[in-house]
């Protein structure tokens, strides 16, 4: 396709006159960068993802004419995927989607057909504009010189790369390094099966010693061989039901059919009919997609079960991760009444509190969220509890708005702030402790850019 074609398609101004476009229709076809676009765009990588060549091409082309600034999700989201203009990027996230699709199949190109490619373009995570860069150019073996290889503890270990040796020279090397590999081979299988935190070492000298994954506690404690994980994104529903006809509905209320069977409005959109449709939201189908990817799941017995579906019985012998308040997630309720932070959502005010049962010196008794805000405050919550009977564990990823869930789920899935806040208690007592941590962060276009620990609680078994 024509590239002032391609442009037009993609949104460009009606105001540019079709001498403008093709002046920069030439531009383009000369500049390297679009070149290599134009190459990943006719790829088998790209050859069966429209949506993705469409994505790329389109940030690039604004990119590569100096309109950068007019990339964001609203425009990515009306000029490529059709959305109405206008339209609310935090009810549809279809971009961000797109984005996290688009990184993997860059990444897979440059491995694999354009590896020996140039140039490289990457999308950073956090935004949508290209990035270009060299790609690292690569010296002939003879020609490799000693290097520096961070290991993951950040130790920094030196390696030479060798002149080939001569072919009598080159067998006794090659029996020298079998023997020597055996019991590193020997390690690094108990290190595959010990997992983070093991060591590999050589006739007893430790080489590389692997921090435990900052992370890797929490997801092996919560998936395990034997027992049974659920995972039970929020009613989405049941809180069209809630805002629609103004009440709030408990658990008790919720296990009694509350919801369903009240009408509210006399059509065919009525609250009650909203209720019954199994609803949840994108940011809940993300995080429960991410929970099922993990290595800890695969090797456990890991359920997805819709909150409507869950009963009282499994919150007793089995693992639980609640994703959602209580306001979409009324199970949070079980734990809430044993926890220090409350979320609660306040109709009558259109106001959301957190509030805070015992504060300690620095922090505030309560914290609110209100559609006045300028800063756009959001809150999320990531708390690990004891099940009702003590024989597993629950995980509360909570948040005050969809934007609050997913800074819950960036905080729980990166881990490297958890492991600051726990890994005293950790190696201390051995074993990772019950907790609860409150984030605060910004609400921007449904989703969260970044989020601070503002209080939390460790609680002694």
């Amino acid at each position: 396709m024509p590239i002032a074609e391609a442009v037009r398609r993609n949104g460009r101004s009606s105001m540019q006159s079709p001498a403008t476009l093709l002046q920069q229709e030439a531009a383009l076809g000369d500049d390297p960068r679009w070149q290599l676009i134009e190459r990943i765009t006719a790829s088998q990588t790209f050859g069966k993802t429209t949506r993705s060549s469409q994505f790329l091409s389109f940030v690039c082309e604004r990119t590569l004419i100096g309109r950068a600034d007019e990339i964001n999700e609203q425009t990515i989201g009306e000029s490529v995927f059709g959305r109405a203009a206008g339209y609310d990027p935090g009810q549809d996230n279809i971009v961000r989607v797109q984005a996290s699709r688009l990184r993997q199949k860059l990444e897979t190109y440059f491995h694999e057909e354009g590896s020996s490619e140039a140039l490289r373009v990457i999308i950073p995570k956090g935004g949508y504009t290209p990035q270009f860069e060299a790609t690292p150019t690569q010296l002939p073996v003879h020609e490799k010189r000693p290097s520096l290889v961070e290991t993951p503890d950040n130790t920094v270990l030196n390696t030479v790369v060798a002149t080939p040796l001569a072919g009598g020279k080159r067998r006794w090397l090659y029996i020298l390094l079998l023997c020597i590999l055996c019991p590193a081979v020997w390690e690094l299988a108990y290190l595959r099966y010990e997992g983070p935190g093991a060591s590999i070492s050589l006739f007893g000298l430790q080489l590389i010693a692997l921090p435990k994954s900052p992370d890797g506690p929490l997801w092996r404690e919560l998936f395990q061989r034997g027992q049974t994980t659920l995972i039970v994104p929020c009613d989405s529903g049941l809180v069209l039901y809630e805002r629609q006809s103004s009440k709030s509905v408990d658990l008790a209320q919720y296990l009694s059919g509350e919801g369903q069977a009240v009408p509210v409005i006399n059509t065919s959109d009525s609250a009650t009919n909203k209720a019954n449709y199994r609803y949840t939201s994108i940011v809940d189908l993300q995080v429960a997609s991410q929970l099922m990817a993990l290595p800890e799941a695969m090797q456990g017995q890991t359920q997805i079960r819709y909150a409507r579906d869950l009963k009282l019985d499994d919150l007793k012998g089995n693992n639980i991760i609640l994703v959602g308040a209580k306001e979409a997630n009324p199970w949070v309720e079980l734990f809430e009444q044993h926890m220090n932070f409350a979320f609660d959502d306040k109709r009558d005010t259109y106001d959301f509190v957190v509030t805070n049962k015992s504060p300690q010196p620095g922090e505030a008794p309560t914290y609110k969220m209100v559609p006045s805000d300028p800063a756009h405050r959001a809150y999320a919550l990531v708390a690990l509890l004891p099940n009702l009977n003590g024989t597993g564990k629950v995980l509360i990823v909570e948040g005050s708005t969809m934007a609050g869930t997913d800074a819950a789920s960036d905080f729980a899935f990166d881990g490297t702030k958890l492991a600051s806040l726990l890994q005293p208690y950790i190696r201390h007592k051995g074993k990772l402790p019950y907790f609860e941590v409150l984030l605060q962060t910004s609400n921007i276009g449904g989703s969260a850019p970044d989020s601070k620990v503002v209080a939390y609680r460790i609680h002694q078994d």
